[in-house]
């Protein structure tokens, strides 16, 4: 297989900052990271209700990052989970 053929793929991480209540009704802040590109804070304040099995929190803010990644196919086969035969 030829080296300069490259699989890529673009990967988003949003980061929220959290407002949310403990069992003891303390307030706390705190950030969370999603995978994904998250564009409304209903979608993302599920998403971290979710993650923190409470549905005591509220997003204050969020920003999304991106970054591209590649590598040959030679070392993405080599490192790649195989799903199918």
């Amino acid at each position: 297989m030829q080296e300069n053929h490259r699989i890529g793929r673009r990967v988003y991480e949003t980061l929220c900052n959290v407002l949310m209540y403990d069992k003891d009704n303390n307030q706390v802040e705190l950030d969370v990271t999603i995978i994904g590109n998250i564009n409304n804070l209903e979608r993302a304040t599920s998403i971290v209700a979710r993650q923190l099995g409470t549905t005591r929190v509220l997003v204050k803010s969020m920003e999304t990052t991106s970054h591209y990644y590649s590598m040959t196919v030679s070392d993405f086969i080599k490192h790649a989970d195989c799903v199918t035969d």
